[in-house]
């Protein structure tokens, strides 16, 4: 087990990296506000992070918890930096206060950013909820690409940017619920390879762009 001190306020890039016979990870300190690069990357025994204490850790950089099961949201997060859950074993990422639901990620209301494939070809993932995510307005490319298994998608209520290839070879994807009225723009390719979804509702007050969105199969 790695307990660290109280007193750290920020974990370099790689300082947690490839540790096989790491099993778990003590209470992460209150002043923890950065997360470098790569860190618990190459842990596979660790199966639970729990940043619920990190109340100012604002952002998880580029691959840094590609190993973990279930992670416990700091209710700080602001930005999910490039490839930080991308093909990972990730079952779980929720609130603080949340009953540990497998397949569920749903993010705090302080998200305001998703880099390129920030949950790109995660296989065990089969519902995102980002209905609380109200500064949430683009979501860049390939956010959740490839998560084949993922079912069930709830939208930011603010977003006006769903970036290429978003949602692209979602095989199992079958309900987006209602698109939010500030959508301006859908990237191609969005949700081609979706090939349960056969319908998309936009309650839009603009004409939406939508470049290439799908193959022909997304009534609009």
């Amino acid at each position: 087990e790695l307990r660290l001190p109280s007193c750290v306020e920020r974990i370099d890039e790689g300082a947690i990296m490839n540790c096989p016979k790491l099993r778990s990870v003590g209470t992460l300190p209150a002043a923890l506000a950065a997360l470098g690069k790569n860190n618990f990357a190459g842990c596979p025994k660790i199966t639970h992070l729990d940043f619920s204490p990190c109340g100012q850790l604002k952002r998880l950089d580029t691959i840094c918890l590609s190993n973990c099961t279930r992670i416990t949201l700091p209710p700080s997060l602001q930005i999910i930096g490039e490839k930080c859950f991308a093909a990972a074993a990730l079952h779980s990422a929720t609130f603080e206060w949340e009953a540990y639901t497998p397949g569920v990620v749903r993010l705090p209301p302080s998200v305001i950013y998703l880099h390129k494939s920030a949950f790109a070809n995660c296989p065990h993932l089969t519902e995102v909820d980002l209905s609380a995510c109200a500064g949430l307005t683009v979501m860049m490319r390939e956010c959740f690409a490839g998560c084949r298994a993922l079912r069930t998608v709830r939208l930011p209520p603010s977003l006006k940017l769903l970036s290429v290839g978003c949602f692209e070879d979602c095989a199992s994807l079958e309900d987006i619920g209602t698109m939010p009225a500030s959508l301006e723009r859908i990237g191609d390719e969005c949700f081609r390879g979706c090939d349960r979804l056969d319908r998309a509702k936009i309650r839009a007050e603009l004409p939406v762009t939508c470049p290439k969105m799908t193959d022909d199969k997304i009534g609009m």
